[in-house]
């Protein structure tokens, strides 16, 4: 009776992501909401695993949105935001900055075929993204940002919804009914001079761990690598292959263009 208690309790703490102490995490999963996401894991461990929210600038909300119909209205429909040079999704609300061909002056140029190479872009992602999942690997998801509801690519913007205790665990019960027995974390990074927070520790999922990031002075997409590496510093880390991952910068390339790839 005591041994099956105990298996029990572990079992528990496995879900919960509170594995044996100094267990690594084997995968690093980027939740959006911003492209910073995917070029800071990059940036430290020299690859990333990939994700559809890789490069889109993703609402919270979206996030359980795409996951509970499989990405299927990835590149359905688009309306055209920021005077034609930002096409956010009518379905999901994720902006596609890097997915449509552009003019001289950086308007989005959709068309029927470019929809439907968006569409195939983004649902074999998702098809690759869920094929890893499967492998049950104990993975940290990284969330940067709030609400973000404006499809604005910038990190340095306010943003006038707050989030709550509530939308943590959401998204934590989320992630645990799309992959159930999956041992997890859920690592919500956000800049403390843009995005509004109400949090209770108390109340709050186990499964997540809250960072703030001070304002990167140099205030570019990419952020500040200092700021992030402290952040990693306390995420035991040990991807123990390179399946499903992408390498998309080289030493020095800060180029925008190299992420349409």
């Amino acid at each position: 009776m005591g041994e099956r208690i105990i298996g029990r309790a572990k079992s528990l703490l496995r879900t919960l992501g509170l594995g044996r102490r100094g267990e690594a995490y084997e995968a690093l999963i980027s939740l959006g909401g911003l492209c910073q996401v995917a070029y800071q894991v990059e940036k430290r461990f020299g690859f990333r695993i990939k994700s559809p929210f890789d490069w889109l600038v993703t609402p919270l909300g979206a996030i359980e949105r795409v996951l509970t119909d499989d990405g299927a209205g990835f590149g359905q429909s688009v309306t055209m935001q920021f005077d034609g040079g930002t096409a956010v999704c009518d379905r999901y609300g994720v902006a596609h900055h890097h997915d449509f061909p552009r003019t001289a002056d950086y308007k989005a140029m959709v068309s029927a075929e470019a929809l439907e190479a968006c569409r195939a872009k983004h649902l074999h992602k998702y098809r690759s993204f869920i094929d890893f999942m499967r492998k049950g690997r104990r993975t940290v998801f990284i969330r940067l940002g709030g609400h973000l509801e404006s499809p604005a690519p910038h990190p340095y913007v306010a943003d006038p919804k707050t989030v709550e205790t509530e939308d943590l665990n959401r998204l934590c019960r989320t992630l645990e009914a799309k992959f159930p027995g999956l041992s997890f974390t859920l690592a919500f990074v956000y800049y403390e001079a843009f995005t509004p927070v109400a949090i209770d520790p108390a109340a709050l999922d186990p499964r997540v761990r809250v960072f703030a990031l001070p304002t990167h002075p140099q205030s570019d997409w990419m952020g500040d690598t200092g700021a992030w590496g402290a952040i990693f510093d306390q995420l035991r880390i040990a991807i123990p292959d390179r399946a499903n991952t992408a390498c998309q910068f080289g030493e020095e390339t800060r180029e925008m263009e190299v992420m349409h790839a």
